[in-house]
Order: structure tokens, then C-alpha cells, then sequence
């Protein structure tokens, strides 16, 4: 199987569960310009780790290695991102509306 679509399928659901949490739980995550810039760079920071951690994870669990990677260490690490990117878009569609 191609390696592209295996992570094809953990990326959509990584930006499907991110966005949701932005569009169910509004009030939570930063709100501001300043504080979603900052998240986003922690939650790509987090990504730069993941490909270490992943390929650690995926050693270390035996057989079921790189499934349980992919689903504990991958998923979060995109679901951060998405979610981050989904606050940083709801903080600049507010700098419209509040002027």
C-alpha cells in the first residue's frame, strides 16, 4: 500500500476532529491574533517531534508498532495543528467584525 495514502486517512480525520473542536467548543483556544499566532507556532513546533517520536513509538510497541504510532502519536500531533490553524482563522475573521 502507498505510505501517502496511509497517512492520508489519519490527516483528514486529524483536521476533521481539529476543526470540530473549533466549531463545537467556540469559546475555548485562544481568541486573539497574538495568542493564535502563538499557538500555531507551539502546535508546528509539536509537529517538528513527531516524526522522531513516531518512528520511537513505532519500535518500541512490537507488531502493532506503526498502527499504534500513527493513532497515538500522529493524530494528536495533526489534530493540534488543525485545531490551532481552525483558532488562528475564528481570531482573524473577529478582526473584521469588531470594528
Amino acid at each position: 500500500m502507498n505510505p501517502n495514502l496511509i497517512i492520508s486517512f489519519p490527516a483528514v480525520g486529524a483536521a476533521l476532529l481539529g476543526f470540530w473542536v473549533v466549531v463545537r467548543f467556540p469559546e475555548r483556544g485562544p481568541q486573539g491574533l497574538t495568542s493564535g499566532l502563538l499557538g500555531m507556532a507551539l502546535a508546528v513546533g509539536v509537529l517538528s517531534f513527531t516524526g522522531p517520536l513516531t518512528t520511537a513509538a513505532a519500535g518500541s510497541f512490537g507488531r502493532y508498532g506503526p498502527a499504534l504510532a500513527l493513532l497515538l502519536v500522529a493524530l494528536p500531533a495533526l489534530t493540534s495543528v488543525f485545531w490551532a490553524a481552525g483558532c488562528l482563522i475564528r481570531a482573524i475573521a473577529n478582526l473584521s467584525t469588531v470594528r
